[in-house]
């Protein structure tokens, strides 16, 4: 999706986070082969550039910042333990102002000069990972967030990017699950023309075709087209048991207004980008166009009584840097990027670029991890999706937000 806010300026931000030093950090041993403490040496930082639309205006603004808020929280929790492999995180910011064609050329730029980062975080979204994706990959350089178009799943072409978020086709088959189960017969199914809807309707296809529930799709201009009454009238004609949303920012309301607006009283399923769209659980709640509405979200997202630290830890980490504003999603999966990287690295020894990748492909899970969106994180040799299941993303309904949790008491 591209953002509004083009005039917005661009800008790199140097962040020193729980970082004493912009070129050296504290004092710290090294590790032999064997994972042995063998000297004291001076470490440069572990450096990460984050290219995100902190400076966009509107929901592709707060989402960027929120995002970046999971990374400073994860920064500060790992650099009190003393960072990676004895490497204090440092993150840098390139600020694209809600336009990947800025952001590509200052990513260029950085990555052309000396000492490379580590580690780039390629945009919040799949427009904007698209874009990034192929230039650290191209500078051999490791990046991973939650960009998820599935052409950047492949690693034959990408084999430095790792995708957070798990397969789109798994968690569209929960989504089809879900249907199923409800006795539904036929769906219809509406999606964005961007990166992500692109990609989220093919894999609701391979979801409809596996579990043999036929679906009848159409689309929509993303962020620009306001009334949708003509295409939503095209899909009630099909006389659907469900209806199958995907949608981000504005576009979210606009389709469910049209569908008021149509008088038409359906069962509504909407896909997790959804959910980090503030008004779903903000302004609509309790409104006619959230009557029948039920929104797939990661576990994060939905309030327990009986969480487990590490959710507590990152809770306290977030609110440590300000207010949790956003739903959990916004800021749990690029905070378990850097948990995953550590866990990485540790697991490797090294923060190289192709070790981490080899580690990552073949992860090990700790009894007690410090991520806390997924159960697990696998990937592979055959696809840098994580390989979490679909069942960590069950469909919930809307309500305000507790801590970035729906469902709380309260809300």
């Amino acid at each position: 999706m591209l953002r509004k806010g083009l005039a917005v300026p661009v800008a790199v931000v140097l962040l020193l986070v729980g970082c004493s030093s912009s070129k050296k950090s504290a004092t710290s041993a090294t590790t032999s082969a064997g994972g042995t403490p063998t000297s004291t040496a001076s470490k440069d930082p572990f450096d990460i550039v984050a290219v995100l639309s902190t400076g966009a205006q509107g929901t592709g603004g707060q989402q960027a910042q929120v995002a970046l808020n999971g990374l400073k929280a994860a920064a500060n929790v790992l650099n009190a333990k003393g960072g990676i492999l004895n490497r204090q995180i440092k993150i840098e910011v390139i600020d694209d102002g809600g336009n990947p064609t800025n952001g590509t050329g200052l990513l260029q730029q950085r990555l052309q000069s000396s000492p490379k980062p580590d580690l780039v975080i390629p945009g919040s979204i799949s427009t904007e990972g698209v874009a990034y994706v192929p230039i650290a990959n191209s500078a051999g350089i490791l990046s991973i967030g939650t960009p998820s178009a599935l052409n950047l799943l492949d690693p034959t072409k990408y084999p430095y990017y790792f995708s957070m978020p798990p397969s789109q086709v798994a968690i569209a088959e929960e989504m089809f699950q879900y249907v199923k189960d409800k006795g539904g017969k036929k769906v219809a199914v509406i999606s964005a023309q961007s990166a992500f809807g692109t990609s989220w309707a093919a894999a609701a296809k391979q979801a409809s075709d596996k579990l043999g529930i036929p679906m009848t799709a159409d689309t929509y201009v993303d962020m620009t087209q306001t009334d949708m009454t003509a295409t939503l009238e095209k899909l009630k004609a099909t006389n659907p048991d469900f209806l199958l949303m995907q949608g981000f920012g504005a576009s979210v309301g606009y389709v469910l207004d049209s569908k008021v607006k149509l008088g038409w009283k359906i069962p509504t399923l909407c896909e997790s980008t959804c959910g980090v769209t503030p008004l779903v659980t903000s302004t609509l709640v309790g409104t006619p166009a959230e009557e029948d509405l039920l929104v797939q979200l990661p576990l994060i997202d939905s309030y327990s009584p009986n969480e487990p630290q590490a959710v507590t830890d990152y809770k306290n980490a977030l609110k440590a840097i300000g207010p949790i504003t956003g739903i959990n999603t916004q800021y749990s999966f690029e905070y378990d990027a850097l948990m995953v990287v550590a866990q990485g690295a540790t697991q490797a020894k090294s923060t190289a670029t192709p070790a981490l990748k080899t580690a990552l492909e073949d992860l090990q899970q700790p009894a007690t991890p410090q991520w806390v969106t997924l159960a697990q994180y696998h990937w592979s040799t055959t696809s840098h999706a994580a390989q979490g299941s679909g069942k960590d993303y069950p469909m919930v309904k809307p309500t305000h937000l507790v801590d970035g949790q729906v469902g709380a008491p309260g809300a």
